[in-house]
């Protein structure tokens, strides 16, 4: 079939490049010791995640509970919905999904997070949650320092609720051409996450885990101590100058 021997509106995917971008992302994650977990809002497609699970994905991610469905029943089980969960319906459909595969949950509030915690008590297993620091983006989450060690705190006494670590998504850097810049950005972002672990560490709360993720930023995340997971989405579509680097 060629390209003008297609129905419109059609979708057309360069499948070498998906997956070149694939393996290449993998790979740079794999030597640089950094935990792979993509983002599926990108591409919304199984197919797509298996071969990036395939690659050496650690698990996945996604925006909504409606992915995160489709995604356990193509199979896989080790999944982050990166959103925070809210009512009686949403908090339903994760509990069936729980009961199916890991499913980890961002928040960034204590009314989400009381949901969670009667989840949790009630399955007998506490749900794993990352707490989302706004590290730039202004979109989501709670500001570095102060505001997020009083929401940990609180939430540590929640016994419905596991603190896996903090997450945080540079969704700011689309908009940033220079390097310069950009380095600048992935420092104020990685600093502010790192120096609000310590303070609750500090307190004898543990925070394992730091993720953050956006394309754009994930090679300099990568390089920075300290940073446990990166969860990059655009990748697997970008048109790349090298065959080695998405």
């Amino acid at each position: 079939m060629q390209v003008l021997d297609l129905d419109t509106p059609a979708l057309v995917i360069d499948l070498d490049r998906v997956e070149s971008n694939v393996m290449a992302m993998a790979t740079l994650a794999r030597e640089r010791g950094v935990r792979l977990r993509p983002h599926t809002k990108t591409h919304k497609m199984p197919h797509i995640a298996r071969l990036q699970i395939d690659a050496g994905a650690a698990g996945l991610t996604c925006a909504k509970l409606g992915e995160a469905e489709v995604l356990v029943k193509a199979g896989f089980d080790d999944i982050l919905v990166a959103f925070p969960l809210l009512g009686q319906e949403k908090l339903a459909r994760l509990e069936a999904l729980r009961r199916e595969a890991r499913i980890l949950v961002s928040l960034d509030s204590l009314e989400v997070a009381s949901g969670l915690d009667v989840l949790g008590v009630r399955s007998g297993s506490p749900v794993e949650v990352y707490v989302e620091v706004d590290t730039g983006l202004h979109r989501m989450g709670t500001a570095p320092g102060d505001a997020t060690v009083e929401l940990v705190t609180r939430l540590s006494d929640l016994a419905g609720i596991r603190i896996v670590g903090l997450l945080s998504h540079a969704g700011n850097a689309y908009g940033v051409t220079n390097p310069a810049a950009r380095s600048l950005l992935v420092d104020v972002e990685v600093s502010d996450l790192l120096s609000t672990q310590r303070r609750l560490i500090d307190l004898g709360i543990e925070i394992p885990e730091i993720s953050v993720g956006s394309t754009p930023t994930v090679r300099e995340e990568m390089t920075r101590p300290g940073v446990s997971e990166v969860r990059p989405g655009t990748y697997v579509f970008t048109i790349c100058t090298s065959s080695t680097t998405p």
